[in-house]
């Protein structure tokens, strides 16, 4: 059996903190990153990026008779919202200059003198110890779409934090956080998502029928709002019933425009009691 060796562990570590759990466009989205750093953390800028987007990608297998199949990735995005701000960056003065044309061409003389090289602790980047650092991005009133997320979705509708550690444009450090956006929706004016809902079912067996019968107060819901309804069942066999079940079934319609039109349908049971 051959050795485990256990992950080494990162000597950055951030913590992106919110001041709400959960968001409605115009808000504003403020909150505060903090960095622990057991060593230098070597970059020249530190950003926080605001990034939100509706993503779909599923792939699919064709084969054509007498050929090998093939896997065709669908997928479509939308970016709903992007926003940055920096909330750090090196003093000019302890910044590297960066290497020019003409530097490329004096050095490849076999008669120059190469530059001597920077050192770690002699470079850009913030000195081990905690740092905090602010930020505050501000929504849009309009554009944004309530965040989704399901389990088998072909789809999904994702907000996110994001800080960055960068130098000499180069990406040395991030962390990601994601967080709800949810867009409020009036259906008091809606009289088809106000009017209740009735369905009858019987099931026939050898013994007899059973019938169950399900009524809604209503047809429309907003997230965080209670279901409430009634449900009746009628045996008309010689057996009892002893179990009976009641589940949510989320059904998601994504589409994908690339490299051409298709529609992915996937069902998830949300709830089951």
């Amino acid at each position: 059996m051959l050795p485990t060796s256990t992950p080494k562990a990162s000597p950055y570590m951030a913590f992106i903190d919110l001041g709400r759990k959960i968001y409605n466009p115009k808000d504003i989205v403020d909150g505060t990153v903090e960095l622990t750093l057991d060593k230098k953390l070597n970059c020249d800028s530190i950003t926080v990026k605001l990034f939100g987007s509706a993503r779909v990608f599923f792939t699919e297998l064709s084969a054509a008779q007498g050929q090998l199949g093939k896997t065709i990735g669908y997928k479509q995005e939308k970016i709903l919202i992007e926003d940055k701000t920096e909330v750090w960056k090196c003093d000019a003065r302890s910044s590297v200059r960066e290497t020019s044309i003409n530097d490329i061409v004096r050095m490849a003389s076999s008669t120059s003198i190469m530059p001597k090289r920077v050192s770690p602790q002699e470079s850009p980047g913030l000195e081990p110890g905690l740092h905090k650092f602010n930020f505050s991005f501000q929504l849009p009133e309009s554009g944004l779409e309530t965040s989704f997320d399901a389990q088998h979705a072909a789809g999904c509708v994702r907000y996110y934090i994001q800080v960055e550690a960068t130098r000499d444009g180069y990406m040395t450090f991030r962390k990601k956080l994601l967080f709800p956006i949810v867009k409020p929706v009036d259906l008091s004016t809606s009289k088809a998502a106000m009017g209740g809902f009735g369905k009858e079912e019987t099931f026939s067996t050898k013994k007899g029928s059973v019938t169950v019968a399900l009524t809604l107060d209503k047809v429309g819901y907003v997230p965080g709002e209670p279901v409430t309804g009634m449900i009746t069942i009628k045996n008309k066999t010689d057996k009892s019933v002893k179990y009976s079940h009641l589940c949510l079934m989320q059904r998601a319609f994504c589409y994908a425009n690339y490299p051409e039109v298709k529609i992915k349908e996937s069902f998830h049971h949300t709830a089951v009691q």
